[in-house]
């Protein structure tokens, strides 16, 4: 029988990944969230955040591309992601 492919099978590292965050639409909700990044992967490898309000601006999609070494990093920053102040949903 044939093993299910878990989420570490599917995605060639090294390479670019991007996490999806919907947070707070304020200036220190972003520093915190590319702070936390940073603080895993490395300053050099947050590649790109790009941002989308919300219909009525209280919230801010947030897409980060970054360029990660190792499926634990992906690891890391989801964990970290549950204890961020001011996040409602990450993918």
């Amino acid at each position: 029988m044939n093993q299910p492919l878990k989420a570490k099978d599917l995605i060639e590292l090294p390479g670019t990944y991007e996490f999806k965050v919907i947070g707070e639409s304020s200036p220190e909700f972003l520093a915190k969230l590319s702070s936390l990044v940073e603080g895993i992967i490395g300053f050099k490898r947050l590649l790109q955040v790009t941002q989308r309000p919300s219909a009525k601006g209280k919230y801010i999609a947030y897409s980060l591309t970054t360029q990660i070494e190792v499926y634990e990093e992906i690891e890391k920053v989801y964990l970290s992601l549950k204890e961020l102040p001011g996040i409602k949903f990450y993918m």
